[in-house]
């Protein structure tokens, strides 16, 4: 793998036909992977991965989604990982990264400074297909309830699991990929998941 990678913008007023903005300038060609929110002084603020610095998470803010001023310290250093995504739960800022073996756990008072906490997704579940651990996660807060969404690959026994055939390609049950949904639950100050446990599921129609 190799080359570069930008973050383009588009915009849209039915979701269905896009017009193309351009390239966002980030001080960095090899970023991806951007969460977005808009903050209580108004200003929006993106955070995303940056290879060309370890593959952490850098944060930029924006007054109007166009022009954005990148900070030059990460939000979220440390050991590699991609797939930031950022959410306002329980009164709190709440980000989700995935390490390989589990999505991790931030909270954050006012979006700046993160707080390390546990892995969640990180041991594999008994529902049809829900193995090995969970990967690249997206969370919807609806009303009182965070449902964090995930992919597995349920052809192996850990994530980074499979060989290359001849042709440079993995096998069919390697790379077979179900996605799947759980509840995310607050409790004592933290983000919690039990994978396996049942739950009520609903997703208003926009």
């Amino acid at each position: 793998m190799g080359g570069t990678a930008k973050i383009a913008h588009y915009t849209s007023k039915n979701l269905w036909k896009w017009k193309y903005k351009g390239f966002i300038s980030l001080n960095s060609d090899h970023v991806i992977d951007p969460t977005l929110l808009k903050m209580p002084d108004g200003k929006w603020h993106m955070w995303y991965k940056d290879s060309s610095k370890g593959s952490i998470t850098m944060t930029a803010e924006s007054n109007d989604l166009q022009h954005w001023t990148a900070q030059t310290e990460p939000a979220i250093g440390g050991a590699p990982h991609e797939g930031a995504k950022a959410f306002f739960f329980k009164n709190w800022y709440w980000m989700i990264t995935d390490e390989w073996h589990g999505q991790r756990v931030y909270r954050s008072k006012d979006g700046k400074s993160w707080e390390k906490q546990g892995l969640v997704l990180d041991v594999p579940g008994h529902r049809l297909e829900d193995t090995p651990t969970g990967a690249h996660a997206d969370v919807q807060v609806i009303g009182n309830k965070a449902y964090i969404f995930y992919f597995t690959h349920p052809g192996r026994k850990v994530h980074f699991e499979g060989t290359l055939d001849a042709d440079g390609a993995f096998s069919y049950s390697n790379k077979r990929t179900s996605i799947h949904v759980a509840e995310l639950e607050f409790k004592d100050g933290t983000l919690v998941c039990d994978r396996d446990k049942p739950f009520d599921f609903y997703l208003p129609a926009y």
